[in-house]
């Protein structure tokens, strides 16, 4: 059963024009995309990341501190996980209540600038037709027959994170339990190794960024 729809945000302001042009430099310098072989017993592989870190309005936004996570996953990403296949961030066109910040409606464009270092220094698009409320579709979508033999990125929002970690779960039968997920904690890492062979079966995997202190001025142009 797919959770209920949720139109409201658990949960700053650059623009994406800002993001691309100054960070770019910065992205590229440090990536060198890894050539990590999976794990054989595993078929597919799910990486979730939730979004970097937030103003406190909200906004649908990152804070420049949330900038400088941003663009230092690509380093991250590479260094743990293989080079993806196809990466999935939130429509930022469907409009979110900020029911953490100052209750307002935005675009919800915070998940996308998350991974979107990720993707330019990769050269790779970002699915982005799915909106950010429905797990079950998620799911359903990164389950479907045509991905079972790929690596895939998803950024979005932490309590659908949990929720779609649920579902999946419960899809394979696994008694692996998702962890709680604080509003504060922009530092986990969902990973879920799926072996479609066989009797179908998923590891569940919870990783840490720990990329230190990170700065919480914006970089400059």
């Amino acid at each position: 059963m797919r959770p209920k729809k949720n139109n409201c945000l658990s949960d700053g302001s650059p623009s994406m024009a800002f993001v691309v042009s100054a960070s770019m430099a910065l992205v590229t310098t440090f990536l060198t995309p890894t050539s990590l072989a999976a794990d054989p017993s595993t078929n597919q592989l799910i990486v979730v990341v939730r979004h970097a870190e937030k103003p406190p309005a909200g906004l649908g936004q990152l804070t420049c501190q949330g900038l400088q996570r941003a663009l230092r996953l690509p380093a991250w990403l590479a260094r743990k996980f293989p080079t993806p296949d196809v990466i999935f961030a939130p429509d930022p066109s469907v409009r979110t209540t900020e029911i953490h910040g100052d209750g307002e409606r935005y675009d919800y464009v915070r998940p996308l600038m998350t991974i979107e270092p990720t993707a330019i220094a990769l050269g790779m698009p970002v699915n982005t037709q799915l909106p950010y409320y429905d797990s079950g579709l998620l799911a359903d979508t990164l389950l479907a027959p045509d991905r079972r033999d790929q690596v895939i990125y998803v950024a979005w929002e932490h309590l659908q994170i949990m929720n779609f970690a649920q579902v999946l779960l419960t899809r394979f039968d696994s008694d692996a339990e998702v962890p709680e997920w604080s509003n504060a904690d922009y530092d986990t890492v969902l990973a879920f190794h799926i072996d479609w062979a066989g009797d179908p079966s998923v590891r569940f995997e919870v990783k840490k960024q720990d990329l230190g202190d990170l700065p919480k001025r914006c970089p400059s142009p």
